[in-house]
């Protein structure tokens, strides 16, 4: 049976990276390639990664600079020896069958990727009682259909009651020929994961979906997503002229500019209504006008697009338009009573 490379980008996640490392090593399927990048940690996770390494022969750690996920990513997939390769975030775990899963359906199809599904959880992540026999080749436009997915994951036939296919790199099976031609963008540090799976998609790659569980994500409110970022204006601007390119590739023109909006909020909640933004509301209002009046946002936030999103798009489309971004997000804030200071 062919090695499987599984590619762990380590930082900073000592509270949870011997529980993700355990649900690795302790797979169904043994003949594993481990391989620990430790992105220049400052607690303990380096010591962690050190400790495992000793006790499992198959565990490889390199210890690196700090240079972000997709850095240590690409150097997993440079230094990947196995036929296929899976990406397992440091704070997260996979179920113990879906390396065994994941090939069988790989070599069963001679498939380039094969997908499962992720489930949230907090604490705990109980195994289903049984197992799905349920897959799925996908057909061109099938493939099509989950590359527009990856934007903002509207499609219903992409998820079941035991999870949903991630727009993020995990939770799959990716042929390592095909992963070593679309390495991550290192100097896109937010989305730049979902990027790279319409990347792979577009390249037409035969892809099987397993429909069980295979990957335990835990949200965390520290991700870089929800931190204060002085480079947030530059950091999502980077983010969707990529998106913008892609979408115009594939026809998902209503689908970037959902996941435009999306990342105006998360702008919103990254910078300009951060309690270390510190101008008024009425200079914010105005920077973020600007901003979206500048490419891409003004290719993205057009009418025929909110169109084709629906009445909620033609809203959303107004509230760009009259420049209400921060009101309507401070005004959605109140009613999640998400407390916290924003820009009075």
């Amino acid at each position: 049976m062919p090695v499987i490379s599984v590619i762990v980008p380590v930082y900073n996640a000592e509270k949870y990276l011997r529980e993700c490392l355990d649900s690795i090593v302790n797979q169904t399927y043994q003949n594993l390639e481990i391989i620990l990048v430790d992105d220049s940690s400052t607690d303990g996770s380096g010591a962690i990664c050190d400790e495992y390494a000793d006790k499992d022969i198959r565990i490889k750690v390199y210890h690196i600079p700090n240079g972000g996920a997709s850095n240590a990513r690409n150097l997993g997939i440079d230094n990947a020896d196995g036929e296929y390769l899976m990406f397992v975030d440091s704070d997260d775990i996979i179920l113990p069958y879906v390396v065994e899963r994941a090939i069988k359906l790989a070599l069963e199809h001679n498939a380039d990727i094969v997908y499962g599904l992720v489930k949230v959880f907090d604490t705990l992540l109980c195994l289903p009682k049984e197992l799905s026999d349920e897959s799925n080749v996908l057909s061109d436009k099938r493939r099509i259909n989950l590359a527009q997915n990856m934007f903002d994951l509207h499609d219903k036939g992409f998820q079941t009651m035991h999870g949903y296919i991630s727009r993020g790199p995990v939770a799959r099976l990716v042929r390592s020929s095909l992963a070593q031609k679309y390495l991550f963008y290192k100097d896109i540090v937010l989305g730049e994961d979902g990027i790279w799976n319409i990347e792979l998609l577009i390249s037409k790659p035969k892809s099987v979906i397993d429909f069980n569980l295979w990957y335990g994500y835990r949200r965390l409110m520290e991700s870089a997503s929800h931190k204060y970022r002085l480079t947030a204006k530059q950091d999502y601007t980077n983010m969707m002229a990529k998106h913008l390119i892609l979408a115009e590739r594939i026809n998902a023109g209503e689908f970037c500019f959902n996941r435009a909006w999306e990342s105006i909020m998360g702008l919103c909640d990254a910078y300009y209504l951060h309690s270390e933004y510190s101008n008024t509301i009425t200079f914010a209002t105005n920077d973020l006008g600007n901003l979206l009046k500048q490419y891409p946002w003004n290719r993205i936030f057009n009418l025929k697009c909110a169109s084709r999103a629906g009445l909620k798009g033609i809203v959303k489309w107004m509230i760009i338009k009259l420049n209400l971004i921060l009101k309507f997000k401070i005004f959605k804030n109140k009613l999640k009573n998400r407390g916290g200071k924003t820009l009075r």
